[in-house]
């Protein structure tokens, strides 16, 4: 299979493309993103992915690739006005016929959810940027999905760590602060809960899914562990894998700036996907921070 990840130079992107090559079926990947260069150093020698450095909104590149690809992986942009403009290039073509379409969105589309774990019936209520112009792009993929049609999932996923992880993530601040010995800001003294997925879990969900789409067309489906963690718990498990002094920890009665706490529920991908996660935290944190140790210290 051919796969155009759209937006994908990112650590998703990248994890999701080493992933899709292990699995030796013949896949090939075609990465179409703005900026590439952490993505060219890590695949300059693979033969089986095609890096183009564009905007996702170029119609002649879009068009050139979907010519030529069984499935489109596309991620959101953060920005309202991209998804609209960049939406409409990618379903508008011609040739998007018969594509599979993966449109990832996230637990920011809920805001402030009325209950713990939140299910994919709950209307999202963005409360920030990103999630509006990740529903703004789910909406997108759902009208053009129908009036062509397309085979289409939603996956909607909680928060993601793990090898390549940036700093302008939730967890990337944390791990990242970690590990430069840095003050870390610890909120609600350490009671706040979020769901956090191992990358690994997270590409085997997504491999998942683009087995299924045609089964499960329209579908809106969690890629979650569907259990909270205290942000503390997360911590300690840190600090011990950094072997770092509990002087950096700055503990705070006050919520994070956007104050939600997220659990997905997970109940829908176990039966539609036949997907759930297997890596527990303290391993996933260990193969992160190893990751950080080899790539900066090594």
């Amino acid at each position: 299979m051919r796969i155009l990840l759209r937006g994908g130079g990112n650590f998703l992107g990248i994890n999701i493309a080493q992933h899709l090559l292990s699995l030796d079926k013949g896949h090939q990947v075609i990465i179409l993103d703005e900026d590439l260069k952490e993505t060219q150093e890590i695949f300059e020698e693979e033969k089986r992915v095609i890096l183009w450095e564009d905007e996702r909104e170029n119609k002649k590149v879009v068009e050139n690739f979907l010519k030529n690809v069984d499935a489109v992986i596309n991620f959101p942009s953060g920005k309202e006005e991209k998804e609209i403009t960049s939406g409409k290039v990618l379903y508008e073509s011609p040739y998007i016929q018969g594509k599979k379409i993966l449109q990832f969105s996230s637990y920011r589309v809920y805001g402030i959810p009325r209950r713990l774990p939140v299910h994919e019936e709950e209307v999202p209520r963005p409360i920030s940027q990103e999630g509006l112009a990740e529903l703004i792009g789910e909406d997108i993929a759902r009208f053009y999905a129908q009036k062509v049609p397309l085979p289409l999932l939603i996956l909607r996923t909680s928060e993601i760590y793990g090898p390549y992880i940036p700093e302008n993530t939730l967890m990337g601040k944390i791990l990242w602060k970690i590990f430069r010995e840095e003050p870390v800001e610890v909120w609600k003294n350490g009671e706040w809960m979020m769901d956090l997925l191992f990358v690994q879990d997270f590409v085997k969900g997504v491999e998942k899914a683009l087995e299924k789409v045609d089964q499960h067309h329209g579908e809106v489906i969690h890629l979650s562990t569907g259990r909270g963690v205290p942000l503390k718990r997360v911590i300690n498990s840190l600090m011990e894998i950094s072997e770092r002094e509990e002087r950096i920890l700055r503990f705070t009665e006050a919520l994070p700036s956007w104050g939600v706490e997220f659990i997905l529920s997970s109940a829908k991908s176990k039966i539609l996907l036949n997907w759930s996660p297997q890596f527990d935290l303290d391993t996933g944190l260990k193969i992160t921070y190893n990751w950080m140790n080899q790539v900066y210290q090594g």
